[in-house]
């Protein structure tokens, strides 16, 4: 079974982008995850960059 986490708001993502704008990255791509992590992938580049404090606890858990 899996764990549903609360999804992030418009105003979430809204913050999150402008706080990468601001950083100076060029959008390419935003995505939401299932489990609420905000993925935003500058231009150009192959690698996002994935916005979650707890991404390395999310991926141990999976892969158990």
């Amino acid at each position: 079974m899996t764990k549903r986490t609360m999804s992030p708001s418009k105003a979430d993502v809204a913050r999150a982008v402008s706080g990468a704008i601001e950083g100076g990255v060029q959008i390419g791509q935003v995505s939401v995850l299932r489990d609420g992590s905000i993925v935003i992938v500058p231009k150009g580049m192959v690698e996002p960059a994935i916005l979650d404090d707890e991404i390395d606890a999310k991926l141990a858990a999976f892969a158990r």
